[in-house]
């Protein structure tokens, strides 16, 4: 009986001190731009993407995110619209103002692909599909002043469409 006690007394200093180190909300939001690389043969295109800061849970933030990108070579009309997940863990810099980060999450990509063939008189055949993705990367960012900051990051989607992409855009800082 003792031993139990133990545990349980242990398993609640710990809880409680995990706890006590999270800070779980809405904190900051920002848009990043940039160049996104699908694989195979289709080209490089440009990518939008808004963020969201969801809070720190011991050392890892939580960031949500809207991927959009899309791209025509006639005939065909690729897009992938994707709704992520993301932790990142930033490494201890001291003074220095840059804030390097690793990151890695899940991504709920939802591609469209079309194909328009207008000889003789046909039409286009869509085909859709929804997938779950995962993103590996990292990064860094960069204090502007107490309320924003510029964000870069680098990062590879595994799934049914891989993709490379190198985003940079602004964070604006909530209740700072």
């Amino acid at each position: 009986m003792k031993k139990f006690v133990l545990v349980l007394m242990a398993l609640f200093l710990l809880v409680g001190s995990a706890f006590a180190q999270t800070d779980i909300g809405l904190k900051g939001a920002g848009l990043r731009l940039g160049l996104v690389d699908p694989e195979g043969t289709i080209e490089s295109t440009i990518g939008f993407e808004g963020f969201a800061d969801l809070g720190t849970f011991n050392k890892f933030t939580l960031e949500g995110s809207i991927l959009y990108w899309k791209k025509t070579v006639d005939p065909v009309s690729l897009r992938d619209l994707a709704f992520g997940v993301t932790g990142r863990y930033f490494f201890d810099m001291g003074e220095s103002a840059i804030q390097p980060f690793a990151s890695a999450g899940l991504a709920l990509h939802m591609v469209k692909s079309e194909l328009d063939y207008n000889i003789a008189g046909f039409g286009t055949t869509e085909s859709s599909s929804t997938e779950l993705g995962i993103k590996i990367g990292g990064g860094a960012n960069y204090p502007l002043n107490d309320k924003m900051s510029f964000t870069g990051e680098v990062s590879y989607h595994l799934g049914d469409i891989e993709q490379f992409n190198i985003l940079a855009g602004i964070s604006y800082l909530l209740g700072k």
